[in-house]
């Protein structure tokens, strides 16, 4: 691998079943993942992640670059909860899929974006179209995990996406919150415009699992920083 190259994170996405819902909704959707999911995203992260949007092709797949690959999982998840709390729904999902590679020049533009990330990630959605999961994830060999590492955070992956797949836009609400490091207060000042009791707030934390989820994410985060 060249010196100059570093490790990017690509996730590569569609929403499941998108031919069901009639054009407007469809038209809503991408929308939606261009404009204030990209927004909120860059706004929080800044363009030293997040360098563009949310690149939106083909009618209802998407593609976003993350410069520090360590952050992407945290970041599918917010993007799944941003979808869902924006269409108010709890049905709508998107699939995802992370790869991880190196890239060996600045990347200009993501619309003409290619090497080891984008392929990963573009091979691993394929692979879900057939599976019972919406996220999955793919390394480079080059990133000096052992296999076994690999499995590891390739279950993890499985088991968050599992429990947020089943998430209701109210949960998606709490942890999006919490993703956007809000506290419980701030969440609560802030639900769909009102105002609600903190309390609430926690249970739909506790429904989505969220001590166990957010564990997950600091595992994932520290096994992903470049050492």
């Amino acid at each position: 691998m060249n010196m100059n190259s570093k490790f990017i994170a690509v996730i590569t996405g569609d929403i499941i079943g998108s031919t069901r819902y009639d054009l407007e909704t469809r038209e809503k959707f991408r929308t939606t993942l261009n404009s204030p999911i990209s927004t909120a995203l860059i706004n929080f992260y800044s363009r030293a992640v997040i360098p563009q949007a949310i690149n939106v092709f083909r009618g209802d797949s998407w593609q976003v670059v993350i410069a520090e690959p360590s952050l992407s999982l945290r970041i599918s998840l917010l993007i799944r909860c941003l979808l869902r709390t924006s269409l108010l729904s709890n049905s709508i999902n998107t699939r995802m899929a992370i790869g991880i590679g190196a890239v060996e020049s600045p990347l200009k533009n993501i619309r003409n974006g290619d090497g080891e990330a984008f392929i990963l990630s573009g091979k691993e959605l394929d692979e879900l179209t057939d599976s019972r999961f919406s996220l999955s994830m793919r390394i480079s060999g080059s990133y000096k995990f052992t296999s076994d590492c690999e499995k590891l955070l390739r279950n993890n992956v499985q088991l968050i996406d599992f429990i947020s797949s089943n998430w209701t836009f109210k949960q998606c609400k709490a942890v999006e919150g919490m993703l956007l490091n809000k506290t419980t207060q701030e969440i609560a000042q802030d639900w769909f415009g009102n105002e609600i009791n903190r309390s609430a707030v926690s249970r739909h934390l506790n429904k989505a699992g969220w001590d166990v989820i957010s564990k997950s994410l600091d595992l994932f985060e520290q096994l992903l920083i470049p050492r």
